[in-house]
């Protein structure tokens, strides 16, 4: 999922792809329904549209482009990648609910070891891997920053968090990011905010807190979400 996500997002503007990739909590929460036999929960699918209309605000001056077929093959892939991602993620609430002796963190990195030697092995069959360039630290502290920071820290929360919680509590991170990215970029960058931007930020925060309001109160309730693991 993560692979054809990576591919299409090269010839599709950021904005747009923050826009598509918002699409993910609610192919879960439709997969969900679908795969647990249960009624779909229409509060929580008005939610996720609040929250990707807000996305669609926030990432509004990104999302211009001329529309090609390779543009269209794009859009189309990544839609596909956040299908995988939906069933990837329901999966692997699964197999965390019936491994619960095993640390979320662990299951976590199995899974992303064997997609790293596949994604590895992919790019050097298909890419003509540059060492001298692969060695600059222009390159490297990237790739560092998300080892340690994306995947060991920002994966492995989420799936404590899938742990935790459901599918769909966790995945609306994708509606959070372009709004972190848009506030990250004004204070490193000095990128230029605008009133759009404070909108869709609005109906994101808004769209997250109602999607997820039942969820937390349940589970501060019961006292699930923090407590000690075994």
């Amino acid at each position: 999922g993560q692979m054809i996500i990576m591919k299409a997002e090269q010839y599709i503007s950021s904005g747009l792809a923050a826009v598509l990739s918002a699409t993910g909590p609610m192919m879960i929460l439709l997969l969900q329904a679908k795969r647990n036999k249960t009624k779909l929960q229409k509060e929580q699918l008005v939610a996720l549209i609040i929250a990707l209309i807000g996305v669609v605000f926030v990432s509004l001056p990104g999302t211009h482009q001329e529309v090609s077929l390779i543009w269209s093959i794009a859009c189309f892939v990544l839609i596909i990648g956040e299908l995988f991602y939906g069933i990837g993620s329901i999966r692997s609430k699964e197999i965390l609910s019936d491994l619960q002796s095993v640390s979320p963190f662990l299951i976590n990195g199995i899974q992303m070891f064997y997609g790293g030697v596949l994604l590895l092995i992919v790019s050097v069959i298909v890419e003509q891997p540059n060492v001298s360039v692969l060695a600059s630290w222009s390159v490297q502290w990237p790739i560092l920053y998300l080892i340690f920071i994306g995947s060991i820290g920002g994966h492995g929360l989420y799936y404590w968090l899938l742990s935790k919680t459901n599918p769909v509590f966790p995945s609306t991170w994708l509606y959070v990011s372009p709004l972190i990215a848009i506030i990250v970029g004004y204070i490193i960058l000095g990128e230029p905010l605008n009133p759009t931007m404070g909108i869709g930020a609005c109906f994101i925060l808004v769209g997250v807190f109602l999607v997820n309001r039942s969820t937390l109160r349940s589970y501060f309730k019961q006292g699930k979400l923090f407590e000690k693991e075994m």
